[in-house]
Order: C-alpha cells, then sequence, then structure tokens
C-alpha cells in the first residue's frame, strides 16, 4: 500500500588498519512531566517539555511507500529540501573535516567529509538502493552505522586513492569494510578490517552508477551497477562479533558524487523506536493494516477516523459526538498513537466549525492525570512558551490554565491575522508588545528544544536572532558530528538591546568583572551572553553559541585557543567569517578584513609566531596588539587546519580532536595537556606545518 508521508565473493582478510573515524512503549501513556526538568538559566520558567512520541508516518519526510507492523520502506526524491530533517549529519571518517550534504535542484550533493543517517533505527534485513554520479570518487558511499554511533559501521565503498597510504594493494577497488569493535592501541584511531575488496568495475571522475547493499543476520552484499557493463556484487560476513541493528545512510570521505533518490527498506527496530519517542504506528490512517489494532481498541480507532471524516452531509445516525472521542484521551488502556490522534481531532474540527474550540483545552482540568498531561503535549507546541500549567496544581490552578489557553486558542487566528502578539493573557499590537518586551525583566524569551533566545529588542529581532541560532545549531551539528546530548538542551542565548541593559545584568548577577566586556559564556550554567549591535547581529551570538555547543556536545573543557578559532569559524563580524541573510546561513569564510591584513603583515615581516610559540601563549598575559594578533591567529591556525592543510595534516589534526575528546581534563589543565598532544600528533611532521601555515598566513 502506498502511503503518502507528512510531513569476501571471499572471506574476512585478517588485515587490520588503523583509520580514524570520527520510551515509550506502543500502547504506553507516559509522558514526561514538563516540571521534572530544572529551570531555564536566569528564568523562573521551565525547560520546553518532551514533544510527544512521533508516529512512524510523521516521522519521515520522505514518501512511506510500505508499513506492515514489522517493516518499512520509505523513498526520499529529494525534490524537498526537507527530505533531509529525515537524516541526521555526522562524521563517518574523519579524515577531513569539512563537508557535508545538501540538496540543490533534486538532488543529493555530498562532497568533501560528511554523512548521513537514517532517524531510524533498523535490525540486521535491510536493502539500501540509489545511484550517484561521481565527481571524485576519493572515497563514498552506503555506511551502515551502529545507532548514536559513528566509528562503529560497515562501509560499502568505492574510492580511487584513498586507502593507498595504509594498503598500496587497496588503492582504486571497491570495499565492505567492518570499522570500530576491534581495540586499537593507537591513541584516536579506530580499527577496520576488510571484509571484500575487488578491483572492478573501474570507475572513474563523470561515471554514473547504482548502489544496492542488502543486509541479512551477519552477511551483508554490495552490488554495485556501472551504467554500461556489468554488475558486480561483492559480499561477505563480518570478520569479528557481528553487528545487529543499525542507522543506514550515505557517506563521502574527501570524496564527491550527486545521489538520485534513495529507498530504505527493511525491518525497524522496536527498542529503538521506545527509546527515541517512534511509535510504530500510522497515524493518518488508524485503521490502517500495519497497526494491527483489534477489539475494542480497533473500535475506538474506527471512532476517530469516523469523526475525522463527518462532513455537512454525513447522515444524522452517523454522527460521531465530540464528548465520545473526548472520553478517549482519558482511556489509559489505549495505544496512545489512538489518544493522540483524538486530541487532535477535537482542536481540527473546532477549529473548522468553531463549535468545540475548548474541547481540548477542557482536557486541562480533566479528572484523569493522563489526560492532563496528553492534552498539554499536544496544545504546548501550539502555543507561546510563556504559558505555564502545572498538570499536578490545584483544581483552581488547572482551571485557570485551561480558560487562558482555550481563550487563545479561540482568538488566535483573528489576532494573527492582525498582526497582533500574545504577551501575558493579552492580544497585543507588535509595537505594543515590543514596549512590555522592551524591558529586561519581561523581555521575549523565544525557544525550540534546541535554542533559547531571550531578548528585549523588538519582536521581529528576536525571531530573527532565534532562526540564525537554529540554522548555527546545524552546521555545529554538521561540523561536529553529533549534537548536545537532549538533558543540556536548550542552549540559552541572552541578547541585550543596550550596553546599559547588559551592565545592569552582569552587576546585579555577579558578572562585575566581565561588566567591559559586551560578551561573554557560562560555560556551567550552559548560556552565552552578548549585547546587541546591528551591523554585527547576529554573528557574535553564533560565535558564543559554538562555545557552548562544544562544551555540551563533547562534554569535554578545549584548550582556548582552539575554542576561540572554532567559534570565529561559526560567527565572527571582525573576521567577516559568517555571512546571515533572515533564511540561510554561510560559515568557515575567509574575507578580505582588517584583522587579516594586520596578520599578513606580521606573517611577512617576520613576527608572526610559529605554531608552537604560538600554542604556548596565554592570551591574558599579552598587550592589546599581541592579545588581537593571537585571536586572529587562532582563527587561522583552526581555519587551515580544517580544509586548507595537506590531507596528512587535516588527518593529524583529527586525530588530535578524538584524542582530546577521551580527556577528561580540568580548564586549569586543558591547554598544557592539549599542546602536548598536539605536538606529539605532529612529531616529524611540525617543520612543514610551520612551512605551509606561514605560507597560508602570508596570501590572507
Amino acid at each position: 500500500m502506498r502511503l503518502a508521508s507528512m510531513t569476501r565473493g571471499g572471506c574476512a582478510l585478517a588485515l587490520g588498519v588503523c583509520l580514524l573515524v570520527g520510551g515509550i512503549p506502543a500502547g504506553g501513556t507516559a509522558v514526561a512531566q514538563e516540571d521534572d526538568r530544572p529551570p531555564l538559566p536566569y528564568s523562573d520558567d521551565r525547560r520546553p517539555p518532551a514533544p510527544l512520541p512521533v508516529p512512524l508516518d510523521r516521522h519521515f519526510r520522505g514518501e512511506l511507500l510500505e508499513f506492515d507492523g514489522k517493516r518499512v520502506r520509505v523513498r526520499w526524491d529529494w525534490s524537498d529540501p526537507t527530505h533531509l530533517e529525515d537524516f541526521d549529519a555526522f562524521v563517518p571518517v574523519r579524515s577531513g573535516l569539512r563537508g557535508g550534504f545538501r540538496i540543490r535542484d533534486g538532488v543529493l550533493v555530498g562532497s568533501g567529509t560528511g554523512g548521513i543517517r537514517l532517524r531510524l533505527g533498523m535490525l540486521s534485513d535491510i536493502e539500501v538502493k540509489t545511484d550517484a554520479k561521481l565527481v571524485d570518487p576519493h572515497d563514498l558511499g552506503i555506511v551502515l552505522c551502529k545507532p548514536d554511533v559513528s566509528d562503529e559501521s560497515i562501509l560499502c565503498l568505492i574510492q580511487d586513492r584513498f586507502f593507498t597510504r595504509f594498503d598500496a594493494g587497496a588503492g582504486n577497488t571497491n570495499m565492505i569494510n567492518k570499522m570500530g569493535g576491534i581495540p586499537s592501541e593507537i591513541a584516536g584511531t579506530t580499527e577496520f578490517r576488510y571484509v571484500n575488496r575487488r578491483p572492478q568495475p573501474k570507475l572513474a571522475r563523470g561515471d554514473e552508477i547504482g548502489f544496492e547493499v542488502v543486509r541479512s543476520g551477519a552477511q551483508t552484499s554490495f552490488t554495485i551497477l556501472p551504467k554500461t557493463g556489468a554488475p558486480v556484487t561483492l559480499s561477505g560476513k563480518d570478520p569479528d562479533t557481528a553487528m545487529e541493528r543499525f542507522t543506514p545512510g550515505l557517506y563521502v570521505s574527501s570524496g564527491a558524487a550527486d545521489f538520485g533518490p534513495l529507498e530504505i527498506e527493511g525491518a525497524f527496530d522496536p527498542e529503538w523506536c521506545a527509546g527515541h519517542d517512534v511509535l510504530p504506528h500510522v497515524a493518518s490512517d488508524l485503521l490502517h493494516r500495519g497497526n494491527g489494532f483489534k477489539g475494542k481498541v480497533k473500535t475506538a480507532a474506527a471512532r476517530v477516523e469516523a469523526y475525522l471524516s463527518q462532513g455537512p452531509d454525513t447522515p444524522e445516525k452517523k454522527i460521531v459526538n465530540s464528548a465520545s472521542v473526548a472520553e478517549l484521551v482519558g482511556q489509559e488502556d489505549l495505544p496512545l498513537v489512538i489518544r493522540m490522534r483524538a486530541a487532535e481531532s477535537l482542536t481540527e474540527k473546532g477549529m473548522a466549525d468553531g463549535s468545540v474550540v475548548d474541547r481540548i483545552a477542557e482536557l486541562l482540568d480533566a479528572k484523569d492525570r493522563p489526560a492532563r498531561l496528553l492534552a498539554w503535549q499536544v496544545l504546548r507546541p501550539q502555543l507561546p512558551w510563556h504559558f505555564n500549567y502545572n498538570p499536578d496544581g490545584t483544581a483552581a490552578e488547572r482551571r485557570e490554565g485551561a480558560m487562558l489557553v482555550g481563550y487563545y486558542l479561540r482568538e488566535r487566528d483573528d489576532a494573527l491575522a492582525q498582526s497582533k502578539v500574545f504577551v501575558e493573557g493579552y492580544w497585543y499590537t507588535e509595537r505594543r508588545a515590543d514596549d512590555v518586551r522592551g524591558v529586561w525583566e519581561r523581555a521575549w524569551d523565544i525557544r525550540s528544544p534546541r535554542v533559547r533566545v531571550r531578548t528585549n529588542l523588538p519582536h521581529a529581532w528576536a525571531l530573527w536572532y532565534h532562526a540564525a541560532l537554529e540554522a548555527g545549531f546545524e552546521e555545529m551539528v554538521r561540523v561536529v558530528g553529533h549534537p548536545p546530548p537532549d538533558e543540556s538542551l536548550p542552549l540559552s542565548v541572552l541578547v541585550f538591546r543596550s550596553t546599559e541593559d547588559y551592565e545592569t545584568f552582569c552587576t546585579e548577577n555577579g558578572h562585575e568583572k566581565r561588566v567591559a566586556w559586551g560578551r561573554f559564556v557560562d560555560l556551567e550554567k550552559n548560556v552565552a551572553f552578548v549585547t546587541f549591535t546591528k551591523k554585527d547581529a547576529p554573528l557574535w551570538s553564533l560565535q558564543q553559541m559554538s562555545k557552548l555547543f562544544l562544551r555540551r556536545a563533547t562534554g569535554r573543557y578545549w584548550p582556548t585557543w582552539y575554542d576561540e578559532g572554532r567559534s570565529s569559524w561559526f560567527g565572527n563580524p571582525s573576521y567577516k567569517t559568517a555571512t546571515w541573510n533572515g533564511s540561510e546561513l554561510e560559515v568557515g569564510r575567509r574575507d578580505e578584513c582588517h584583522e587579516f591584513r594586520l596578520l599578513r603583515a606580521a606573517a611577512h615581516g617576520g613576527d608572526a609566531d610559529s605554531v608552537s610559540s604560538f600554542l604556548a601563549r596565554d592570551p591574558r598575559t599579552l598587550d592589546t596588539k599581541s592579545r588581537r594578533l593571537w585571536y586572529v591567529q587562532a582563527w587561522a591556525l583552526h581555519h587551515f587546519l580544517m580544509g586548507e592543510a595537506s590531507e596528512d595534516l587535516r588527518g593529524r589534526m583529527a586525530r588530535w580532536v578524538q584524542a582530546m575528546e577521551e580527556k577528561e581534563l580540568s580548564p586549569r589543565e586543558v591547554d598544557a595537556e592539549g599542546r602536548r598532544v598536539f605536538l606529539a600528533m605532529f612529531a616529524g611532521k611540525m617543520e612543514q606545518l610551520e612551512t605551509d601555515f606561514l605560507a597560508f598566513l602570508k596570501q590572507l
């Protein structure tokens, strides 16, 4: 059934090689309590509530073609940029540090080093199909990753030269590799073993090919289908403990290809679904055979479907009244997907005919606690975050909350059509709302599950900042390879409209020593502080948030030079390293600016620090001019090793990053240890690094 979605031949070789790499039960009713989460920094409000689990058909932006309760078949034709939202970005092989995937004119473009893996756990019963035009077949293909891990994977790849530095015989071959799960004695590396490799078919730039990968039990089959010539199939079993669970996807490593439609079919993992809040049901049709509902459960599902489908022409004897649907929301023995659709249907029908708009809000005052939780979770995404409803509050508090939510929902469409904004229980014109929120104590609090912006700037600016930081978060995931854990989100950024507001806040909250800074981060409280300047907005916010992201995503403190260099990669208006036009963010730029001219002149004049000397300096001990050069040199070294250095130097940099991630260091220890590990990682190559980096500085 077709569903429209919303939304080696041979044995394992014994050769070991070191390579750097970077719930709720279906029928349950458990819903996270908002008040179980800690308060947000500098706010008496709580973190946003965990969203409801998502039914399978809403989990995908691609097209869900088949679903039978145990298996799915999903297809992405890349006609919509949102298709990439079905995948997590990750770093599959950290031989380089730049790259990733994007959609361009209905084609999935992969370049540099990056990967995407499906946001669905699957068992060892998977088929993955795609086709590609090889722009640069350096190393690319299909990857079967262990869920939530990037360095334990099966790679089905084609490549022209990547592995030659490890094994000359592996150059210009096609392979299946088993990576990870094998101890390595070399810090910062993960070991892989060949499962199978073949020199045929010979592939070159511009070739058009098809990929088909089948994983069944411990067996992997990788078929390459050239546009001309016979197909070639590689197959074999895992050389060690067989992998059982996967998140399939695509990757490139220092290569490039244009990928066509992608199709993934197989058995999904119920444990993964339970642990990642994905319901193994279809919500768009509760009676779909894949849901497998029977008996009274099927009767309840039929009631909801009938209620949703009825209209003016429905015979009176077949009319399903809203009260009979509302009672389903509180039935704990029903699968959650039915209760969700029952609650949603009341809102949908109420908005359509104006007669039951308060029904779902009334459930906030229900005697049954699960019904209150479910109603609140359904309503919460539709409401401004300053609504504070406590499902465990007193009866009077719950009743007041239900009335306020009902009022908001009744008035919302008309008020929004008049460009009004809801603030503290009232609908205001945007200008009046800006006046109310212009006082810091009553500032806007714009949030998503990932990013929070608190600011007393006008509402349009608040939304603009939030959109920029959301885009920045995506870029940070792409570069680091994974997001921070959910419990550390959202990352908070406070943007002060004026210097006076910033200074007053610092003075009143124990940050007197930072008054003159204008911006800083508090890594322990997970919040960044920025003073608004129109010409620089929102770049300083991106820079500061990147420091929070790196700390939370890795759980580590980082050497000062790396922290400052990386943060400037994501946003430094003085260096012109990023641009934001309201909808598109570009980071990692290199443009002409005053600071680069100063550093270039220092390099030509012999006044620029060598890399080893630079790493030994503490910017806090430098005079103003030297400190200014130190910060721009931190950006330059990071930028150089991110992409413009040789492949060998980039690889060593990647190994340094991974080695540092494995060390749990205090802020006092991290600079010295980081320098020691850096010099050890570049041992024998420091002269080349110094020469190449100086040449880079001279042509800035």
